[in-house]
């Protein structure tokens, strides 16, 4: 019997112990995970450094590049057909007093030099992230006439000379440019680095982007984003939503939205959820049905606007469905998602959830900036063997 009682009593503790857990998980995925980029496509982005040296007069300029050329996006170069496009590469640096040098030219004549002649010539191979160039009038050999025509790393002349600053006054502002000639393919800026040397001191500043929150661009193409739910192995489900923070372009890119026709074309904008059971809920649908929703067709409907930083929380306590307002254009707001979320009460919580962002068109694509996953659980209840239940 005294056997027989410490059994009852064990499993007694065991089930008050698993009735008292259960837990919120919340995880947020950024989307760009290499952070200090600038992804400049079809377009161009400027960096400015500050110079002290007020009443001095410049001896010697030399710049450092780092860049890498994707013929994906700035986080999967190398994932598609190892094509970069090098002949779309350009920089430019300009003076406090407005003097203008060509550092590195493109196919379209870009950065200024009069000539429209690419310095790197060969468009069939990436450049990969952290290439660092140095533009500098003491290197023996032209920027791009390396063999491989492809950017790589060293010390090189640029395709006009930086002699031509020498002489002004260094203080005040400087600014460097960087641009892509061609959509798609982009140019991946990393830093620059200017090193100004006068009679008295030599200055040395550093431009770097700042790390991003920032965005993915999804253009004709979907993006799977993981989040990991650190549940036990036995936690189920019980409430799930999603939180989406997004834009839609009417360019090529996601640094100039609202510069072209202000069409985003927001139909092509879809999201699904699926869980580590492999359970799959539509949250968003687009034209094409990406997202798999139980009843097709798009949930923005509104193709004539774009949209900056929305977030979409997809939640079942909601009461409006996603883009049944503002006219089919997405607003910030709760809104219950295409497909239910409870298909997900019961299931195992612990593992990857994965979201998945598309975009059915190309061009004007979608700009996903970061998710936020909230899975709440309980813990099931036991099932004793017979005898040895709880007593009421």
């Amino acid at each position: 019997m005294k056997k027989s009682s410490l059994k009852i009593a064990l499993f007694t503790f065991v089930l008050m112990g698993s009735q008292a857990m259960g837990a919120e998980y919340s995880v947020t995925v950024f989307s760009q995970s290499i952070p200090g980029i600038d992804r400049i496509d079809i377009g161009s982005a400027a960096y400015t450094v500050d110079v002290g040296g007020s009443g001095e007069s410049i001896t010697d300029v030399n710049v450092e590049l780092v860049f890498g050329k994707s013929d994906a996006e700035c986080n999967t170069i190398g994932s598609d057909d190892n094509s970069g496009y090098a002949t779309e590469i350009a920089y430019r640096l300009v003076s406090p007093l407005g003097t203008s040098i060509a550092l590195i030219e493109n196919d379209s004549g870009d950065a200024g030099s009069g000539v429209v002649n690419p310095s790197y010539s060969n468009d069939d191979v990436t450049t990969p992230l952290n290439t660092t160039v140095v533009l500098d009038d003491a290197a023996s050999d032209l920027v791009g006439s390396n063999p491989s025509g492809a950017p790589v790393d060293g010390a090189f002349m640029p395709i006009q000379s930086l002699s031509g600053l020498n002489g002004e006054d260094p203080s005040g502002t400087w600014t460097l440019t960087g641009y892509d000639s061609s959509e798609s393919d982009p140019l991946c800026h990393q830093s620059f680095q200017l090193t100004v040397t006068t009679a008295n001191n030599v200055y040395v500043e550093t431009n770097t982007p700042k790390p991003q929150s920032g965005f993915e661009v999804v253009d004709e193409s979907n993006r799977p984003y993981l989040a990991n739910i650190p549940a036990s192995a036995s936690e189920v489900v019980t409430a799930v939503t999603a939180e989406l923070k997004f834009s839609k372009s009417d360019t090529s890119g996601c640094t100039d939205i609202g510069t072209d026709d202000l069409s985003g074309y927001n139909s092509e904008i879809a999201y699904r959820l699926e869980s580590p059971g492999f359970v799959s809920v539509a949250l968003i649908e687009n034209n094409s049905n990406n997202a798999g929703a139980t009843n097709p067709g798009p949930s923005y409907s509104n193709d004539d606007t774009v949209v900056q930083d929305v977030i979409v929380v997809l939640d079942e306590s909601a009461t409006l469905l996603v883009g049944s307002t503002n006219g089919g254009t997405p607003i910030s707001g709760s809104f219950l998602p295409m497909d239910s979320l409870t298909a997900f009460n019961g299931e195992l919580a612990s593992g990857d959830w994965t979201i998945t962002a598309y975009d059915d068109s190309a061009g004007d694509p979608l700009c996903h900036h970061e998710l936020t996953l909230n899975v709440s659980t309980e813990l099931p209840d036991l099932i004793f063997a017979d005898g040895f239940e709880p007593q009421q």
